[in-house]
């Protein structure tokens, strides 16, 4: 267990639900993951990308002091803990949806949840959004002790997407 499994303990509402949503994410992620680290590898490498932040990650990273640098180095030097191709219901377009997992200027853990279109035949470069950001450990009944695993599948923040402007970082 954890060293936040008592506060995972007091806050799950159906501890059985989530063990079993918890087992069944750790398979998924073990073929997730390592597709994602080579997409972000490719993305990386790719000489013509860019990087750009909603118009609610930029809200967040400003009412959260995270400095974009510290997003940059959570994209290019972090880990994804999350991977999928799925039609998010707060994302506009289709394609893959990274959580990456790093540390921010003050050792903080940090979470960049972002969006890559799949590059199209005959594309010039690929573009990332940075869709938020938060640090964990301001929640954390829903991870392990490293920030890496979600183990509590029962609270869900509500969050407002606006998605109607994408910023350069």
């Amino acid at each position: 267990m954890s060293s936040n499994g008592a506060i995972v303990m007091e806050y799950c509402q159906n501890k059985r639900r989530c063990r079993k949503l918890a087992e069944e994410e750790e398979e998924r992620l073990k073929v997730a993951l390592h597709k994602a680290e080579k997409m972000q590898e490719k993305f990386l490498l790719y000489s013509k990308h860019s990087i750009y932040a909603s118009a609610h990650a930029i809200h967040r990273m400003q009412e959260r002091a995270i400095h974009p640098s510290e997003v940059h180095g959570v994209i290019e030097c972090g880990f994804p803990i999350d991977f999928a191709y799925i039609p998010h219901p707060y994302f506009v377009d289709k394609g893959y949806i990274f959580t990456f997992c790093g540390e921010g200027d003050y050792g903080q853990s940090l979470h960049v949840i972002c969006s890559l279109p799949p590059l199209s035949p005959g594309s010039q470069r690929w573009i990332l959004t940075v869709r938020t950001v938060y640090d964990p450990s301001l929640y954390p009944e829903e991870w392990n002790e490293d920030f890496t695993r979600r183990v509590c599948f029962c609270y869900a923040r509500p969050e407002q997407y606006d998605e109607t402007s994408d910023y350069e970082l």
